[in-house]
């Protein structure tokens, strides 16, 4: 596969990007800040995320504040990205796919908790530019109706119709079966880019990226509803993505089938994933930064293909933004830094 000058320069600066991110000594600083302004005055003074925080005061900054600042400044290194990108369909793109999900899954759960007048304070509204629909046109929605109007002109409506008649037998809108189909729509939709736009190592790298992304979900889901909720295997089932990584189907359904917490964690660290996700794993949120962390730096340091190399480091970044929001998060409810750093995935 050919690539272009502006291919190899987003590799080029991406690799940049990877030279600045943050290293295990701040963190170590940030989880030792006393509170979310000290933590601001060390984001905004000591590393690239002060971009978007020149303007701030420390004094006056939230914690929802803070935090959406840093989403904003992940996608603003995206869009730098961007900048070298000269066509419209390539794999690229897909990060704002992804957003554009996220937000139509916020919206739906404001419509569910009967909040939906509060969405609009918490859009992404710099993403705004960048959708496929108009953001705020959201904060009109009441109902699936207006959700399926508001997204008519996107391929999000006929999947959003296609979950409309899923009711729980409460008669509530089932909010799973819609991120199910939304989440299934995304990957497979990348898949049949790669698979349409791409060849040999690169076809595979991106597709083993794409595949492990959707299997770490169903890895978090099940925990998650076997820990936390007690579902039963056949609930379970309809979270699924169906997509596959390194498990196979009869080992997920080993997995599913677990009695408890335990015996999923002993399987889990009987799979490819057994370095990072065993028995004595405290969090599975931390467990999988750590696979996708550490499968993206591999690709991002040896891959030879642009596009190979930009998911990865998207991904990577993915990984730190959430170390952040968990520093800001416990640092806000005056956790120990032993504590918060648990929390962590600091490579």
């Amino acid at each position: 596969m050919m690539f272009t000058k502006y291919d190899n320069a987003i590799m080029t600066k991406v690799r940049a990007m990877y030279g600045k991110m943050l290293t295990p000594s701040q963190y170590e600083e940030l989880i030792h800040k006393h509170t979310v302004q000290e933590i601001s005055a060390y984001l905004r003074d000591e590393t690239p995320y002060g971009a978007e925080m020149e303007w701030l005061k420390d004094s006056q900054v939230h914690r929802g504040q803070l935090e959406n600042l840093v989403r904003k400044e992940e996608f603003y290194q995206y869009t730098r990205l961007m900048k070298y990108e000269r066509t419209k369909n390539s794999i690229y793109n897909f990060v704002i796919m992804d957003d554009e999900i996220d937000v139509i899954l916020s919206c739906l759960r404001y419509l569910i908790s009967g909040r939906s007048e509060e969405f609009v304070v918490n859009v992404p509204s710099f993403i705004g530019p960048y959708t496929s629909f108009n953001l705020f046109s959201l904060a009109a929605v009441r109902t699936i109706d207006d959700l399926i109007q508001a997204l008519s002109t996107t391929p999000y409506a006929k999947v959003i119709q296609r979950c409309r008649m899923l009711k729980t037998v409460n008669g509530q809108i089932d909010y799973t079966s819609y991120e199910v189909a939304l989440r299934t729509y995304y990957f497979q939709t990348m898949l049949d880019w790669i698979k349409k736009n791409t060849y040999f190592t690169t076809r595979r790298q991106l597709t083993e990226i794409i595949n492990r992304q959707a299997e770490l979900l169903n890895i978090t889901s099940i925990y998650r509803a076997k820990t936390f909720f007690q579902m039963s295997p056949s609930k379970i089932e309809k979270l699924m993505l169906p997509f596959e990584g390194k498990i196979k189907k009869k080992t997920l359904s080993q997995l599913i089938h677990a009695r408890d917490e335990g015996e999923f964690l002993q399987l889990m660290s009987q799979t490819a994933y057994g370095k990072q996700i065993h028995p004595k794993t405290e969090f599975i949120e931390n467990a999988v930064h750590a696979v996708r962390y550490e499968c993206s730096k591999k690709y991002l340091r040896f891959s030879q293909n642009p596009q190979v190399v930009f998911v990865s480091f998207m991904l990577m970044c993915s990984v730190e933004v959430e170390n952040i929001i968990r520093i800001i998060e416990g640092v806000r409810y005056q956790l120990a830094p032993e504590e918060i750093s648990r929390m962590l995935y600091i490579y």
